[in-house]
């Protein structure tokens, strides 16, 4: 790998990186609005606060969406992980 083509990798996995950040931060705002109602209700957020464990309404379409973003995050990560195993034989840990 020459070094045009690892630095463009490293572009690849900061991108995705930023992004899962965001992900990852605003999963668990949901979850914790599912949960007790105490994360940041507002937005995308605020049906998770509605809902919440202590509401009474029914969980598991809450539930079953936020495994699904979870999963899809899990995907990132591996996809990520691969990225930056193509860069460890070159001695740069990604």
């Amino acid at each position: 790998m020459d070094d045009d083509q690892r630095s463009a990798l490293h572009e690849k996995i900061d991108a995705e990186l930023s992004y899962l950040m965001g992900a990852m931060h605003g999963i668990s705002d949901r979850y914790r609005e599912l949960g007790s109602g105490t994360g940041r209700g507002f937005g995308i957020n605020a049906a998770y606060r509605q809902n919440n464990l202590n509401s009474g309404e029914p969980l598991a379409r809450w539930a079953t969406e936020l495994a699904t973003e979870a999963a899809e995050i899990a995907d990132r990560c591996s996809a990520i992980d691969a990225k930056r195993a193509l860069l460890k034989p070159t001695g740069d840990p990604g």
